[in-house]
């Protein structure tokens, strides 16, 4: 599915069916961070482990990322949008948040700064400066889509069981 430009959070919730949400607040780059990735890549393994290998998937372990084993996208994508976030943010913090649905799930990753022109970022290529996160986010199976191309605060990822 990959990056998607005109996809929002509305689509992605009426979607997977949203049952409930959990948010974690990141004040500390250092141990919070690492917290807050545990916990999402535990809940999402929890509920939805079998699920992502009967479609052809890795079951979440943060270990994954560290392998470079991008079939496992949900660490994938919350290391690297995480990474980004907290790195490339003027303020400290940042907001996880999971929607569990029915139908798939739903991650965001919010940061508290002004944000960045995604479109600036693809056509300047300035993801070979700064990481594998946008070629991660062209070439996996769900969705990566932002809440504003142009002041892009919010980076989310969807995937969907269907």
């Amino acid at each position: 599915m990959v990056l998607d430009f005109s996809y929002s959070l509305s689509l992605g919730l009426q979607r997977i069916g949203l049952i409930d949400t959990v948010d974690i607040f990141v004040d500390s780059v250092d141990f919070e961070y690492g917290e807050a990735k545990w916990v999402i890549v535990e809940s999402i393994r929890q509920l939805y482990g079998e699920r992502l290998v009967a479609s052809g998937l890795r079951i979440p372990d943060l270990y994954n990322w560290l392998f470079e084993r991008m079939d496992d996208e949900v660490s994938y994508f919350v290391c690297e949008a995480g990474a980004n976030i907290l790195h490339h943010s003027g303020l400290p913090g940042a907001v996880f948040k999971v929607y569990f649905g029915e139908r798939g799930f739903v991650i965001s990753v919010s940061q508290q700064d002004s944000g960045f022109d995604c479109e600036i970022v693809l056509r300047d290529e300035l993801k070979k400066q700064h990481g594998g996160g946008f070629s991660f986010f062209k070439s996996c199976c769900g969705i990566v889509f932002f809440d504003d191309i142009h002041a892009v605060k919010t980076v989310y990822y969807a995937y969907f069981f269907e």
